[in-house]
């Protein structure tokens, strides 16, 4: 699969989206990684060219949907949302639009780096985004 990775170049998230980036170069799939002014910027047809695309939401409102921060990350969601599925990386968990609704598939409290590890070892017992 072919990843893209927005981060945000204002918020201090390097660590964060390096290991996102790792772990799935390192599970055999292609990923870039883009800051939002070069998302906004591109061509709206270099969004096809994804299967997935991936948020980092550092700074989730409990009163604001998950989904619509990710829109606020990619200008143009329809070509998003044609081109593949996401992938959000909030402080509340790990959701993805594979099942119809963006749907919790994993929770902790905090996005950090121990939450992210154990997120990979739970991805790899069960050989999620691990390609075969």
């Amino acid at each position: 699969m072919k990843y893209i990775l927005i981060t945000n170049q204002e918020e201090k998230e390097d660590d964060v989206s390096n290991d996102i980036a790792e772990f799935l170069w390192d599970a055999g799939h292609e990923v870039d990684v883009a800051d939002t002014t070069q998302v906004f910027s591109e061509n709206k047809k270099l969004h096809a060219d994804y299967d997935c695309h991936i948020s980092i939401i550092g700074n989730h409102d409990a009163g604001q949907s998950v989904l619509d921060m990710h829109r606020s990350v990619f200008k143009n969601f329809n070509a998003c949302k044609k081109a593949g599925s996401i992938l959000i990386f909030s402080n509340t968990g790990v959701y993805t639009d594979a099942i119809p609704y963006p749907h919790r598939i994993f929770d902790y409290n905090h996005l950090d780096r121990a939450s992210l590890q154990r997120f990979f070892r739970w991805c790899r017992k069960i050989s999620l985004f691990i390609k075969a």
